[in-house]
């Protein structure tokens, strides 16, 4: 290669370097802008027989769960962090859109979406996942008649022959003053010091201020280019003819270097923190536009580590009788389950003095583990709807606690299952292998307590008549929090309505028709906030907040709340000052009907409706998966439940009552039966 590809500089120097699958590949470093780049001419196109797919996914052609997870967390991520460019646009294209995750986020903010991808699996998969059209095509081959106010692009331009030409192509799609942005690997921060991961054959091209600009400006005015993460962005404005300026080249020119000379600096220690090293820790706040938020993350995270250690350290204090409890019983875990953990010990620790000893449910179970319940008076498990396949998905048990037969074999202290449910999707179905453990731990069980009455109806149909009888009603603890905690401040009447969407596994949840529901409930939360009630977007995972994107689409006014980080008291707080809840989560409907706020349950899971079945209030239940009149029917339900103040109030407290009554009845059983 003679000349640099970008800047047509022939001061290019050629050199090798390892990349990181441990080839040396031959680069070319252009003096002049910076460009580094492989051979296009030598380039092995790695796309059209699926090489790609092999060497950047495994060979694993179908996303995975946790694939499909970490793609959504990076969508929502990059909605908000590039949110100043991209808000005012109503029309976008995406080239190189994989499974179509970001696409998905700007369309749940009510935007028209279209993207092109390569890989015709994931370009298809987009239709099952989100109900999303693709064209799997390269941008080459790609026509469209419609013009789009912005093109985006991630993590795709390092991987083209001809940056030039992939430029030009998507000045062809946007309208008069569209606009272009562009995300790929800096070569300025090279992954924050490590020059060798930054390398990859499947990518020709590495770019840093200087070449990324003396490209776009020569089609495009460059409006900034800047740092996210270890990755290089650029946003630019569609003109007549190019903008380049030879003074502002410079200047980019002069940043990449103070950059890379800032990072080599920075001296490197081997701390990491999900995939983050201590250089990008430091750095990152000090180049991202956004880097107050950063820092603040960072302190709100120091300060919570600290909070949740003291709240755990409370928990566990010391007591006359040692027990095990496994549960999801962090701070840091979903809000609702958080709560429920420590409901379940409250609800015991008003009979005994018990010394609490906690295991994480999701954890591996081991021998050290297994002695370690040995050593206690007993071993609780619970609550939750821990019979399901996908939360904790293995090949051990079947559902959420990966224990083995032999394993519980090995239990040798009474083991109480307490209030849990039975949590799989409409459209899942349980197989023999789930069948066979979930006896297994009947039979093991010295109580074995579900929820609610449609989980027991579940599971004694898949077990049989034997293993049924050893099956109790042990309500949720949730529902009873005022009975617990007597000292929380009294309800009082306001205008305040919260809802909560849930988006963990939202696929099962929503369907294809996710646009169309979640519009329909968000403008209902509009006529609620017109009538003078003030709407609160409750996240129990701070993925729920997605919500907020469809409610500003609709231009709702709303307050955001994240419980994900909050202890058992401050949720209580909070749930005590609504006067009603949306609830779509299990716990964003018992925890508030425990604190006596009325309740309407958006039904997307059958766990919905098995709680209010129990608490015969099928009256405040809204069936998600029916859309048509689905506005209206959550303004109906809505006028129906806040208008029958009498009637609610006598049910939440009948029901506490009953549900309090049967948790220490059996309590006391147990505590008689084994002494405690």
């Amino acid at each position: 290669m003679n000349s640099c590809i970008i800047c047509n500089s022939k001061k290019v120097k050629k050199y090798k370097h390892k990349s990181r699958d441990n080839l040396v590949l031959d680069l070319n470093r252009c003096l002049n802008c910076g460009h580094v780049f492989q051979d296009p001419a030598s380039y092995v196109d790695l796309y059209t027989d699926g090489s790609f797919s092999e060497i950047a996914r495994n060979g694993n052609l179908v996303p995975s769960a946790t694939k499909i997870k970490e793609l959504d967390t990076k969508a929502l991520e990059r909605y908000y962090f590039y949110n100043d460019f991209i808000h005012s646009a109503k029309s976008f294209l995406e080239i190189g859109s994989s499974i179509g995750s970001f696409l998905h986020v700007l369309r749940l903010n009510g935007k028209n979406v279209y993207g092109i991808e390569p890989d015709a699996t994931y370009a298809n998969f987009s239709q099952k996942q989100y109900g999303l059209n693709q064209s799997n095509k390269l941008i080459e081959e790609f026509t469209s008649s419609e013009a789009y106010d912005m093109v985006v692009s991630f993590h795709v331009i390092e991987h083209v022959k001809d940056p030039h030409l992939f430029v030009r192509k998507i000045g062809d799609f946007l309208q008069v003053k569209g606009r272009i942005l562009i995300e790929c690997p800096s070569m300025d921060v090279f992954l924050y010091g490590d020059m060798q991961k930054t390398i990859w054959r499947p990518h020709i091209h590495y770019f840093t201020f200087s070449s990324m600009y003396h490209l776009l400006s020569q089609y495009f005015k460059v409006e900034d280019i800047g740092i996210y993460g270890n990755a290089l962005f650029a946003y630019a404005t569609k003109t007549n003819g190019g903008s380049f300026n030879t003074t502002q080249f410079n200047k980019y020119k002069g940043k990449s270097g103070r950059i890379r000379n800032l990072v080599k600096f920075i001296p490197q220690l081997k701390l990491k923190y999900k995939n983050t090293n201590y250089k990008q820790l430091v750095l990152q706040p000090l180049l991202q536009k956004n880097g107050k938020k950063v820092i603040n993350r960072y302190k709100f995270k120091s300060n919570f580590f600290i909070k949740d250690k003291l709240y755990l350290k409370k928990e566990t204090k010391k007591g006359k009788i040692p027990v095990t409890h496994i549960s999801y019983y962090s701070a840091w875990e979903n809000a609702g389950d958080t709560v429920l953990s420590k409901c379940v010990r409250d609800s015991f620790n008003r009979n005994a003095s018990f010394q609490w000893q906690l295991q994480k449910l999701t954890a591996p179970v081991t021998k050290k583990s297994i002695d370690a319940i040995n050593k206690d008076k007993l071993v609780i498990l619970g609550g939750g709807g821990v019979l399901l396949p996908d939360s904790n998905k293995n090949s051990i048990s079947g559902w959420q606690w990966s224990v083995s037969k032999e394993q519980l074999a090995a239990i040798q202290v009474p083991l109480i299952v307490f209030a849990i449910g039975y949590n799989y999707f409409k459209k899942q179905n349980p197989d023999n292998f789930f069948i066979e453990n979930l006896k297994y731990l009947i039979d093991k069980s010295s109580f074995f307590g579900l929820r609610n009455y449609g989980s027991i109806a579940k599971v004694k149909e898949l077990v049989g008549e034997k293993h049924a009888k050893k099956i109790d009603y042990q309500p949720c603890p949730t529902t009873i929090i005022r009975k617990l905690h007597p000292e929380i401040e009294p309800k009082v009447k306001s205008k305040n309505v919260a809802i909560n969407v849930a988006f963990d596994r939202y696929e099962k949840r929503f369907g294809p028709n996710i646009y169309d529901k979640l519009s329909k409930i968000a403008l209902a939360m509009k006529k609620i906030s017109e009538k003078g009630y003030q709407i609160y977007n409750v996240s129990h995972l701070s993925i729920d907040n997605k919500f907020e994107l469809v409610l500003d689409a609709h231009d709702v006014t709303y307050k955001s709340v994240n419980l994900q980080y909050s202890l058992p008291n401050e949720v209580y707080e909070f749930y005590n000052n609504m006067e009603l809840v949306f609830g779509m989560r299990g716990h964003a409907q018992m925890i508030p009907f425990g604190l006596n706020c009325k309740i309407i349950s958006l039904g997307t899971h059958n766990k919905i409706r098995y709680f209010l079945e129990d608490i015969d209030a099928l009256d405040w239940f809204i069936d998600v998966d029916k859309p048509e009149g689905l506005k209206d029917n959550v303004l109906d339900t809505f006028d129906h439940v806040i208008h029958n103040e009498k009637v609610i109030k006598e049910k939440i407290t009948y029901h506490q009552e009953r549900n309090y009554l049967i948790t220490m009845d059996n309590i006391i059983r147990l505590k008689n039966l084994y002494r405690f």
